[in-house]
């Protein structure tokens, strides 16, 4: 594996496993065309999703009876959502978004506006009095892609993508767990694991409990 320091130079070392958490998988995709392998083919669903983060400083009368908050879009009514979760410093991350040009503001002042629009009020409530710490991110989600690497005849041996690297979407993390580890159907984590690094994996393994 060949990879730059941080003072700039690249370095080889050698590997028996690599895992791409890069992301986009562009480490991946870049290996496969430089040997010659054909590229995996890709299942799209277009969502137009634009998000948005903003970072608060925790008030000193913040709720206790909860650590994070999740608000789910209920469509065609809601097409609104967002998340809010603790950072170390004493901060929350606040993420909101919506489909279809419905997108959060670019300014933070207007990210409290935003977020009373939910379907519950606790976010709303929260930062209302918040003071943030940064501007807003702002970012645009056109599509969720999953690469279907199981249906490679040949694939690097020691190579594992991860995560968004092959399903690049909200789910990408809850495909790579279950999917043909706790059903028949679908994408199988365990099957590019075992072929990577010739490991013998059970075909379910019972490691998780519960709903996301």
């Amino acid at each position: 594996m060949r990879y730059e320091n941080g003072n700039g130079p690249s370095e080889t070392i050698a590997a028996d496993l690599v895992v791409d958490a890069s992301g986009r998988g562009v480490p991946t995709l870049t290996l496969l065309r430089s040997i010659g392998c054909p590229l995996p083919e890709e299942t799209t669903i277009g969502i137009d999703l634009g998000y948005a983060t903003c970072i608060y400083a925790i008030p000193d009368d913040a709720p206790t009876e909860w650590k994070g908050i999740r608000t789910f879009a209920q469509a065609p009514q809601y097409r609104r959502g967002g998340i809010m979760l603790p950072l170390e410093g004493n901060r929350w991350m606040v993420t909101l978004g919506g489909r279809h040009g419905d997108v959060p503001p670019g300014d933070a002042e207007e990210v409290p506006t935003y977020a009373r629009s939910l379907r519950t009020p606790t976010i709303y409530n929260a930062i209302r009095h918040a003071k943030p710490l940064d501007g807003v991110a702002r970012y645009g989600f056109p599509e969720r892609v999953r690469r279907h690497v199981e249906r490679l005849d040949v694939f690097p041996r020691g190579l594992l993508p991860i995560g968004d690297a092959i399903c690049r979407g909200r789910s990408a993390v809850r495909v790579l767990i279950w999917s043909r580890i706790t059903g028949p159907a679908g994408y199988s984590s365990a099957w590019l694991f075992r072929r990577s690094s010739g490991v013998a994996m059970p075909r379910r393994p019972h490691l998780f409990r519960g709903n996301s």
